[in-house]
């Protein structure tokens, strides 16, 4: 669970409060840039290039200037902003080639005269979001009435938000909602008018924290109902306003069809977790306040709980506490992208994004410019900036996030890659992450390019450094996971060790996380087939943490998976050891809270009776029993 998971907040999250933006979020001020000429320079030619329909020209005219500036000695120095303002327009050139009528391309032209607002816009851009969709949803918008040009793009970030949202739209599956095509400007109407008077006004996040705000579709009545919720200190606590009941009149999972899925409606007949996370995810997002659905599978099945951004002081964290019962606390969750619902985040991915509430803008948008030139550099574009090209009319959607630990930007081998490329690399990587640490997409990409060979060791050690530094108090989760990617890229096998010893060392202030990281060590091991020594890390991780968790029932079936290779009395011995261990650790535990202690004992049974220890198996089992009955087949 984050570390800022006991946040409390006021009756009202005041404006004030929000320190961070001081500068203002919306996008209307002056456009950030190199040399002047050079950005009128580019900007006149990237307008004539939509005109003519000749963007890819002009994207391979900007792509080969951005090469030879690169190879200047001098390109993070005083030809830093030139990089940047050659970045956005190869950008421009490479997301913007698509089909459109005249309407279209005047948009564009228009677009391109938004410096702020189109490269942020560009920036936010993912391999599954659709470009051309996603403009056309920033020109539908623009075309609300009531909402002049000023205010149009005060709410940039918002704007940013939707078109990546509702790109193509999807919501909650077991809802059974409608979402006819006209509800995108209604719920854009919808935040414009009641801005002053949402708990966060729409113009005050960043757009990687507005997307857990505008991705509800909800009709006028049940908004309407939402907006009574304006004062409600304690949003997460809505969760707990729902009763649990689970029978035919209730709303559990959205099965009873004869009654329409909505906030009253469940307010009034109840259902179980899914619609308490429901119910109080999406009052909070219509007043303004980012909420994720949050799901785990644990040992006693699935279930579903809420994630809050709370803001206190001059601090800000997601809390994914409420709802979440104590012994659910070490599965990990789950957050369905709102970006793209078919895909998922993980609870610590979002937590992090709360730290971007302190950086300004212009900050932001230079982190991103670095991260994409990286992968200019080391991958020829085949790299995380790149979202897909827009599909033909009868295919899916949206192209597949690839499952977990599989990036969508695999970068090739680098044999040949020059050192001061990879140094270059480096540089623009390192800073990136100075800039915004917040970033899941330029972490990804150092990840990747690490274990692609592109750092040091000494690099990978500073990389982890500022991770540690930066991203551990908003999300010390996200930090864990990360750093096991580095750790995998240390190639020699002594190094490697420390460096887990030291992180184990760290994490010990959550235990379940250590014991992450010793059964990531443990496959590492195996991989390298050290059979004894993954052993060790396994049967250390459940000694390490002995409660309730993914992470230990992970260690005690990889344990098994190698005993059942070896002599049954060394299994025996082995198990022996570590059970004393954690059945010392977990003595007042609930029988929930001691899952992992059950399956050591189970297998501790299973081998006592391979090596004929009838003896000591008539000690151990009555003992074992009393703890944990027999399971029913």
């Amino acid at each position: 669970m984050p570390m800022h998971a006991a946040m409390r907040t006021g009756t009202r999250l005041a404006s004030a409060v929000l320190i961070a933006f001081a500068f203002g979020f919306g996008l209307a001020g002056p456009a950030r840039s190199g040399e002047p000429a050079l950005e009128e320079e580019l900007r006149a030619k990237a307008e004539a290039a939509v005109k003519a329909g000749t963007l890819g020209a002009f994207r391979q005219d900007v792509g080969a200037r951005l090469a030879k500036a690169l190879n200047e000695p001098t390109a993070l120095g005083k030809g830093a902003k030139d990089l940047e303002t050659l970045e956005h327009y190869f950008n421009v050139g490479r997301l913007l080639d698509f089909q459109g009528d005249e309407a279209a391309r005047d948009f564009l032209v228009w677009l391109l005269g938004q410096r702020e607002l189109c490269s942020r816009f560009l920036h936010a851009l993912e391999p599954t979001d659709r470009p051309d969709k996603a403009v056309e949803v920033l020109r539908r918008l623009k075309a609300v009435k009531g909402v002049d040009e000023k205010r149009y793009l005060q709410h940039g970030e918002m704007l940013i938000a939707f078109a990546r949202v509702w790109d193509t739209y999807d919501w909650m599956w077991w809802t059974n909602i409608s979402v006819p095509p006209e509800r995108l400007e209604e719920i854009y109407e919808y935040y414009m008018t009641y801005a002053p008077a949402m708990q966060i006004p729409p113009d005050r996040l960043p757009h990687e924290l507005m997307v857990h705000v505008v991705d509800q579709p909800l009709p006028k009545d049940e908004r309407d109902y939402a907006l009574g919720f304006r004062g409600r200190a304690n949003l997460g606590g809505l969760f707990f306003d729902i009763k649990w009941i689970m029978d035919t009149n209730s709303l559990y999972q959205g099965h009873n069809k004869s009654v329409r899925y909505s906030l009253m409606n469940i307010k009034e007949r109840s259902g179980v977790c899914m619609e308490q996370a429901y119910y109080a995810t999406s009052i909070a997002k219509c007043v303004g306040v980012p909420a994720a659905y949050c799901r785990g599978t644990g040992a006693r099945g699935g279930h579903a709980w809420t994630g809050i951004l709370k803001i206190q002081g001059g601090g800000a964290a997601w809390d994914f506490a409420s709802g979440r019962y104590s012994y659910d606390h070490y599965w990990k969750g789950e957050v369905y992208d709102p970006t793209f619902r078919k895909a998922s985040l993980t609870d610590g991915e979002v937590a992090m994004t709360a730290g971007i509430l302190a950086l300004p803008k212009a900050t932001l948008e230079s982190a991103d410019a670095r991260r994409n030139l990286a992968i200019f550099i080391l991958s020829g574009l085949a790299g995380d900036g790149a979202p897909a090209p827009a599909r033909d009319a009868g295919t899916s959607s949206r192209p597949r996030r690839p499952a977990p630990g599989r990036p969508e930007d695999a970068l090739p081998d680098l044999p040949a890659l020059a050192p001061e490329r990879r140094k270059l690399a480096y540089d623009l990587l390192f800073s990136s992450v100075q800039m915004n640490p917040f970033s899941r997409r330029t972490w990804n990409v150092v990840g990747i390019a690490a274990a692609k060979g592109v750092f040091t060791l000494q690099e990978i050690q500073s990389f982890s450094d500022h991770l540690f530094r930066t991203v551990d108090q908003y999300s010390p989760d996200f930090a864990c996971s990360t750093v096991e990617r580095f750790l995998a890229a240390v190639k020699d096998e002594a190094a490697r060790d420390r460096l887990y010893e030291v992180c184990f060392n760290y994490f010990r202030k959550r235990p379940d996380l250590a014991a992450e990281l010793k059964v990531a060590q443990g496959r590492r091991r195996e991989a390298d087939g050290k059979a004894d020594l993954a052993l060790k890390s396994y049967l250390d991780a459940v000694a390490t943490f002995p409660q309730d968790g993914h992470v230990t029932q992970e260690a005690a079936k990889s344990i098994d998976a190698l005993l059942s290779k070896t002599e049954p009395r060394k299994a025996v011995e082995a198990l022996s050891s570590v059970w004393r261990l954690v059945e010392a650790g977990t003595q007042n535990n609930k029988p929930e809270e001691r899952e992992a202690l059950r399956l050591i004992g189970e297998n501790l049974l299973k081998y006592l009776k391979l090596a004929g220890m009838d003896r000591e198996l008539a000690a151990f089992e009555p003992s074992f029993r009393r703890i944990f009955p027999a399971q029913k087949k």
